[in-house]
């Protein structure tokens, strides 16, 4: 699952400046603002329009036996946070993450837990039991994406950049 921002129409601008500084300036740049925006979306708890995510069960159950202060929903174990990376060239400046479950959360939507077999309970062996197969829902916590502020600090960077480089800007 990944962001890709595509940059092309600025081709002309992005390659003169790619020429004179000998690497991918605008587009590193750029992706670095786009890493730091999902980052912060962990953070904060909210998809990038600004609406608060959904808390998840497991923050829920923690909020309600007073335990969890820290709790955050998307963040138990922290690898799909941390698991982000960026990649960019003359074009494009992408930010995404391997993980196979980054999707059901971004989008939200239907999944099914199989039926297992449990033999133990709080520790102790027990006499297996089967729990059936369980639809759920997911609710959408989206953390890719732009908001219009986003898109202003993204602007806002890549004329800085091309004032300095092509501009001869201070």
């Amino acid at each position: 699952m990944q962001l890709n921002l595509d940059l092309s129409q600025l081709n002309d601008a992005l390659a003169k400046t790619a020429t004179i500084t000998g690497n991918n300036t605008i587009t590193g740049a750029v992706a670095t603002a786009m890493l730091r925006q999902t980052q912060t979306r962990f953070r904060t708890q909210t998809g990038p329009g600004g609406q608060k995510w959904q808390p998840s069960g497991r923050v829920k159950r923690a909020t309600q036996k007073f335990i969890g202060g820290n709790a955050q929903t998307l963040s138990d174990s922290g690898h799909l946070r941390n698991s982000f990376t960026t990649a960019t060239n003359n074009n494009r400046a992408i930010v995404g993450t391997n993980i196979i479950y980054a999707a059901i959360h971004q989008f939200g939507g239907p999944f099914t837990i199989p039926a297992h077999t449990r033999h133990s309970a709080f520790g102790r062996p027990t006499k297996p039991y089967t729990f059936p197969a369980t639809q759920k829902n997911m609710p959408a916590r989206p953390f890719l994406g732009f908001a219009p502020e986003n898109i202003t600090e993204i602007t806002q960077i890549i004329l800085v950049i091309m004032q300095k480089t092509i501009g001869g800007g201070q």
